[in-house]
C-alpha cells in the first residue's frame, strides 16, 4: 500500500498536466512540426534502427514523453512492443496485448482516457503496480495497413492536442507503416528462441552432424561463438530494446546463414556452438568473416559492430575422435 500512496500522492491532476503542455503552441510551430515530421520519416532507412527512429519522430511531433509502439504479431496475433519510452522493464515485459482485446473489447481509438474512466482497467494487467499507480491517462493511436489494424502506439498521460495532430499525419502513416513492418519481417522469428527451451546434449548432435556429413576431403569446425561485446554495443546502439530480443535476433542472423550446411546451438545465454563442413584445405577463419557479415547486414545498422568472439577447432577428414573427446575443454 505505501508504494500505491505514494504514487498517487505524486499524481498531478490532468487538467493541470493539459493545461501546462497545450499551453503558447501557436499554429504556425505545429503546422513546421508536422511538415518535419513527415521530410523526416520519408528519408528513414529501413533495417533494424527504423521502428526507434520512427518512434523518436513520433514522440517529438506527438509531444510526449513516455510510451510504446506495438507492431502486430501475425503468426499469435499479438501486439507486441518495438521500441518504447520511459516505461520500466516490467511494463515493457508485460505489454503484450491480444489483438481479440483490442477488436473485441476496446473501441476507444483517438480518445484519451483518464484513470477515473472503468474502460482504463482494461489496460492494468500490461503495466507494472508501478507505472499504472502513477499515470493519469493514456490514449491508443491506431494505424492501419490496407484497412487492417496493423500497429497501435500507446501514449502515457498525452495532451490534449494529440489527437488532432496525429490526424494530421494519418494521410502518410500507411507508407510508413508498410515500411515498418518490411524492416521488421527479418526479426519475425525470434519468438522461436525461448529461453526456457531444452538445450540439447552438444556430444549427440555433434555425433549426428558428423555420421551425416563424414565424407573424403571434408574437414569439420567446431566454432565456439561469444556474443557479448556484440550485444553489448548493439544494447548501446538501440536503447529500449531488449536485451533478450537482440540475443535472439544475434542468433537468427547465424541460423539464416548456415542453416543448409551448418548447426547452431546455444549452451548458454551469450554462448553458442556451431558446427560446420569445409573442403579440407580451406580456411577456417572464413566463417568468422561470413558470419560477422551475416550480423551487419541482419541487423544493417549506420554505425560499425564489434566482431564476434569466437574459439575455433578443426578436425581433419581422417578423424579418430570421438564427439565427445572434440568438445572437451569447449563445453
Amino acid at each position: 500500500m505505501g508504494l500505491l500512496q505514494k504514487a498517487n500522492d505524486n499524481k498531478i491532476p490532468l487538467e493541470q498536466i493539459h493545461y501546462q503542455k497545450d499551453s503558447g503552441v501557436p499554429l504556425e510551430k505545429k503546422k513546421k512540426l508536422i511538415e518535419n515530421f513527415i521530410e523526416k520519416v520519408k528519408l528513414l532507412k529501413q533495417g533494424y534502427e527504423y521502428s526507434l527512429k520512427l518512434f523518436e519522430e513520433l514522440s517529438i511531433v506527438l509531444d510526449f514523453t513516455k510510451g510504446a509502439l506495438l507492431l502486430l504479431d501475425s503468426e499469435i496475433n499479438v501486439f507486441v512492443p518495438i521500441t518504447y519510452k520511459n516505461l520500466d522493464l516490467t511494463t515493457s515485459r508485460h505489454l503484450r496485448i491480444k489483438k481479440n482485446i483490442l477488436l473485441n473489447q476496446f473501441k476507444d481509438y483517438n480518445k484519451i482516457i483518464n484513470i477515473s474512466d472503468s474502460k482504463i482497467k482494461l489496460f492494468k494487467q500490461y503495466f507494472s503496480i508501478r507505472e499504472f499507480s502513477a499515470l493519469n491517462s493514456i490514449i491508443i493511436l491506431p494505424f492501419y495497413n490496407t484497412g487492417i489494424l496493423t500497429a497501435i502506439l500507446l501514449v502515457v498521460d498525452p495532451f490534449t492536442e494529440i489527437v488532432k495532430i496525429f490526424n494530421d499525419i494519418t494521410s502518410d502513416t500507411e507508407k510508413f507503416i508498410l515500411k515498418l513492418i518490411e524492416s521488421q519481417k527479418p526479426f519475425s522469428k525470434s519468438t522461436k528462441f525461448n529461453s526456457n527451451f531444452e538445450i540439447p546434449e552438444p556430444q549427440l548432435v555433434l555425433q549426428e552432424y558428423i555420421d551425416n556429413n563424414n565424407i573424403d576431403g571434408i574437414s569439420f569446425l567446431v566454432v565456439k561463438i561469444n556474443f557479448t561485446l556484440l550485444e553489448n554495443a548493439l544494447i548501446k546502439l538501440l536503447p529500449n530494446s531488449e536485451s533478450y530480443n537482440i540475443n535472439n535476433n544475434i542468433i537468427i542472423s547465424i541460423t539464416q546463414l548456415i542453416s543448409t550446411t551448418g548447426k547452431l546451438i546455444k549452451i548458454n545465454y551469450n554462448n553458442c556452438l556451431l558446427f560446420y563442413k569445409i573442403k579440407t584445405g580451406k580456411t577456417s577463419g572464413i566463417i568468422l568473416h561470413q558470419i560477422n557479415l551475416a550480423i551487419s547486414t541482419f541487423f544493417n545498422l549506420s554505425e560499425p559492430l564489434p566482431p564476434i568472439e569466437a574459439e575455433i577447432k578443426t578436425i581433419p577428414d581422417n578423424l579418430a575422435e570421438t564427439a565427445e573427446s572434440i568438445l572437451e575443454g569447449l563445453v
